[in-house]
């Protein structure tokens, strides 16, 4: 008789880096799930993954344990699952999500909340009133309806990926590749799509800070799809500065509903979202080149179909709010501060880190698994990277239901500065692996 399988074993064995077989692993999830262990033990052994890594054997087991956790889609015909690792401004999955949905190419998506500095799409959704907590039956009418649904780790869906995502927040162990590729790849294997999209933060304002570690995640994520039969495609983007000009919950939404009515302000986010989607329409035959994807994505934005499509489905998912309402969204904070430009030059970003970090000072983000979330704090960036301003013009708005601090300012003024030089400008795109 083999000798029962305990947390204080399983522990010893990986603090002392050694390889867990997939007996323990799923041993470990089980646990976990079914509160055999208490949070203090789960945080331990997220500490050890966190700093003796894991082999790709023991992060595929974890994926496929997570994963099987609790219930599993049946894979949809041409659905596919977009995903980002996450960053300072990045609302892609509010913009691109409807954009396919009109060009009949379904998307049935888990996303997860904000980690660290870095937003969630969850947490900006609520802001307007969505409902993401639903039951699989209700997701699959409301995507049968509207071609695409947005959903969070449910009770009987990942319960593992839901216990370790809040915890990895509230342990600073956010920044382990495999946990990542198991949080991530656990969810994108449950909802049963074939075709994966991974958007790969790298940057500052990113969980990857170059793109060493993102393309060894990317390497794990694609193999896994390639024991499960899953197409996955990763593009790296580019971090090192806000993507937008929004960073925050609801100041987010609002920028992208701008965007689906064809105003957009900011160039890199622009550029972004006509590249993905140019792809994925050029993966499922919707077009040939990138040049037919552009006249395509315009014609289709200035129909108002993908900005319709956002606000039916955010209604039938539970949002209140009626047409006018979407039509005059703004934020409600109580305080707002205006910075200015000391001297005329050109605008460059320093950190999109210390922009993230403010707004999670301001209220935006959560401290823990437990915290309230103001969803009107946030920041408006006025100019772009490279972009000419002049002495005492404004060019950052600051929102908070707080007090918003000199300390607070003083982090943000320092997160750029105006220079005599010309500023140089960045790819948004950095490559793409498959």
């Amino acid at each position: 008789m083999k000798n029962k399988i305990t947390i204080n074993y399983l522990l010893n064995k990986k603090i002392n880096n050694e390889k867990l077989t997939k007996e323990e692993v799923f041993s470990f999830v089980d646990m976990s799930c079914n509160k055999q262990i208490k949070d203090y033990q789960i945080s331990t052994m997220l500490n050890a993954i966190f700093f003796n890594g894991m082999s790709f054997d023991e992060t595929y087991w974890l994926t496929i344990a997570m994963k099987n956790s609790g219930f599993t889609l049946k894979t949809i015909p041409r659905t596919i699952d977009k995903h980002s690792t996450g960053g300072v401004g990045d609302k892609v999955t509010l913009i691109l999500t409807p954009l396919l949905a009109c060009f009949d190419i379904p998307v049935f998506k888990m996303s997860g909340r904000g980690l660290g500095f870095t937003g969630g799409t969850i947490d900006k959704l609520e802001s307007i009133g969505v409902n993401t907590s639903i039951s699989l039956e209700k997701a699959r009418e409301i995507f049968d309806k509207n071609k695409m649904v947005v959903i969070e780790q449910s009770s009987n869906l990942t319960p593992a990926d839901k216990i370790f995502y809040a915890l990895r927040n509230d342990t600073e162990t956010v920044m382990s590749i495999p946990l990542i590729v198991s949080s991530i790849m656990s969810k994108k294997l449950a909802l049963g799509s074939k075709h994966i999209y991974l958007d790969i933060k790298i940057g500052d304002g990113a969980l990857f800070k170059n793109k060493k570690s993102a393309e060894e995640f990317s390497k794990i994520c694609i193999q896994i799809g390639k024991k499960e039969k899953v197409s996955v495609i990763c593009h790296f983007t580019n971090m090192n500065q806000p993507l937008g000009n929004a960073v925050g919950n609801k100041i987010e939404i609002i920028e992208s509903l701008n965007f689906l009515k064809g105003n957009c302000d900011s160039k890199n986010l622009k550029e972004l979202i006509y590249i993905m989607l140019s792809d994925i329409l050029i993966d499922f035959k919707k077009s040939k080149s990138y040049s037919e994807s552009k006249t395509k994505i315009d014609k289709m934005i200035k129909s108002l179909k993908p900005y319709n499509k956002f606000i039916d489905w955010a209604n039938d998912q539970g949002s209140k709010l009626t047409n006018e309402d979407f039509s005059n969204l703004k934020l409600n904070a109580k305080n707002k501060k205006v910075i200015t430009s000391s001297k005329s030059g050109y605008f460059k970003i320093l950190s999109s880190l210390m922009i993230g970090q403010a707004v999670f000072d301001l209220g935006g983000g959560r401290i823990n698994k437990d915290s309230s979330i103001d969803y009107d704090a946030g920041i408006l960036l006025l100019k772009e990277n490279g972009d000419i301003v002049k002495k005492g013009t404004p060019i950052i708005e600051v929102y908070s239901n707080s007090e918003i601090t000199d300390g607070i300012l003083k982090n943000i003024k320092e997160s750029f500065i105006i220079t005599s030089k010309k500023v140089r400008k960045e790819k948004i795109v950095l490559g793409e692996v498959r």
